[in-house]
């Protein structure tokens, strides 16, 4: 199987995630932009209009709860036994 160059993307470095499990609000939201892509894919969801065409869109409050869930997990994690 060939990955394309999007599929490759650079993690988030240590002392961002280290960072993020203290809180800092700024290293939260890179971690959130890192996934934002697989959360959007996770929340697609298919709709039908009026006229009876359907189109793909993502539920922003499917997309809300999967990231404060993400949230809640970093600053639940513990770096250190």
């Amino acid at each position: 199987m060939k990955k394309n160059d999007r599929s490759i993307r650079k993690l988030p470095s240590p002392e961002t995630i280290e960072a993020a499990c203290s809180g800092d609000a700024l290293a939260i939201e890179q971690i959130l932009l890192h996934y934002d892509s697989y959360i959007n894919k996770l929340c697609l969801r298919v709709v039908q209009d009026d006229s009876r065409q359907t189109h793909v869109q993502v539920d922003s409050y499917m997309k809300g709860l999967l990231q404060n869930k993400l949230i809640r997990a970093i600053t639940n994690f513990s770096l250190r036994p």
